[in-house]
């Protein structure tokens, strides 16, 4: 390449240097390290005993390279901030920050088990009824994480942990979004993040305004990944992007037959390509998901979905089962899909209009009136 002019003597250099194994402390401050258990692009991570509080934590570095980029280093401790600001058992429990000798690391909760990623790769693929309990779970932790002001923006199956009792955990907040108008200069506005397989349309277009909705998009290319061993798009990155954007969601049963058409219509509603058209809240996924789990029907993501709450919203306020949906779920069900209105019933803003109307024609009477008595 040298030879060709494709690469100039110092681009060379760089990917040599780059190539070149990187060294890591043999001890970090407070921390014993164990063993290495893990490595990526971003560093190192080592199985390690805290010291002060004799426990074993996983224990991140930071790789020495990406430490001379301020960016990467500012991605690193909004990981670490954002991990320290969530408690939710299906979320990795942020522990420690800190620099030791130029080396940035962050210990946290020690979690063992596989990704969902490493599930797939060794399976293939997820049966749908366990896809659906580790779904309602990771919607769980990200009803809790808009909760506290955060969007992760990178849900995907190798961010997804199964432990060992099945419980599910998202971790590597390393994109997460801050809703707080003094956090937002820590994100990249108008920078594509995430990873292609799983972004949203918004996030693929770089759009600021991302909110919750964006991780229900990922979580929904996540959910059709597990069940029908694929991702939902195919090419190159900035092909699935343009896919995300303007194609629409393949159907899961052409590429994995016995799939129920619940969760057919369940991922539809998840990847909706606009946001309005998708679960507003995760808590809204999480019903439906869990309401599939008990062997029922879905109650948003059907064509059918006005009916069903109609059969059942009587039924829910005479029985009140929290269990089900909560009174303030109800009430958005019912706002939303226009149960309690009758049919003879006029909109409020028909109403509105015609008071409008109303007042205006008298004021005209009135100026006429003035008029007549005037002469």
């Amino acid at each position: 390449m040298l030879s060709k002019g494709l690469v100039r003597p110092d681009e060379l250099d760089f990917v040599r240097s780059s190539m070149l194994p990187e060294e890591y402390p043999t001890r970090v401050a407070g921390y014993e390290l164990l063993e290495k258990i893990g490595e990526g692009s971003m560093g190192v991570v080592y199985k390690a005993r805290q010291q002060s509080m004799d426990r074993v934590v996983a224990l991140k570095i930071l790789s020495p390279r990406l430490a001379r980029s301020a960016r990467y280093v500012a991605r690193f401790q909004r990981e670490a901030r954002a991990a320290a600001r969530l408690n939710h058992p299906n979320i990795v429990a942020g522990i420690d920050v800190g620099e030791y000798q130029g080396y940035h690391y962050f210990a946290m909760e020690l979690v063992t088990g596989h990704t969902v990623q490493e599930v797939l790769d060794e399976k293939g693929c997820v049966p749908e009824k366990r896809a659906l309990e580790i779904c309602a779970q990771v919607s769980d932790a990200l009803s809790h994480a808009w909760d506290k002001g955060l969007v992760h923006r990178d849900i995907k199956p190798g961010n997804i942990v199964i432990m060992s009792d099945g419980t599910a955990k998202i971790t590597d907040f390393g994109l997460a979004k801050y809703t707080q108008e003094d956090e937002i200069a820590l994100t990249d506005t108008g920078t594509t993040l995430g990873t292609a397989y799983y972004l949203s349309p918004e996030q693929a277009k770089g759009e600021s305004t991302i909110d919750t909705r964006s991780d229900i998009y990922a979580l929904g290319a996540t959910l059709f990944h597990m069940v029908t061993g694929q991702p939902p798009y195919h090419g190159t990155p900035v092909a699935v992007m343009t896919q995300h954007v303007s194609s629409a969601v393949p159907d899961p049963k052409g590429l994995k037959t016995g799939l129920s058409d619940d969760i057919c219509d369940v991922i539809r509603m998840m990847m909706a390509k606009d946001r309005r058209d998708r679960y507003r809240m995760p808590e809204e996924l999480a019903m439906d998901l869990r309401r599939m789990l008990e062997g029922k029907k879905p109650l948003l993501a059907r064509t059918d979905a006005k009916m069903a709450v109609l059969s059942d919203a009587a039924r829910w306020e005479d029985t009140a089962a929290p269990e089900i949906v909560s009174g303030n779920q109800l009430r958005h069900l019912k706002r939303q899909l226009g149960w309690g209105r009758n049919q003879g019933d006029i909109p409020t803003t028909l109403k509105v209009l015609i008071m409008i109307l109303i007042s205006l024609a008298v004021f005209t009477g009135i100026l006429y009136f003035i008029e007549l008595v005037r002469h």
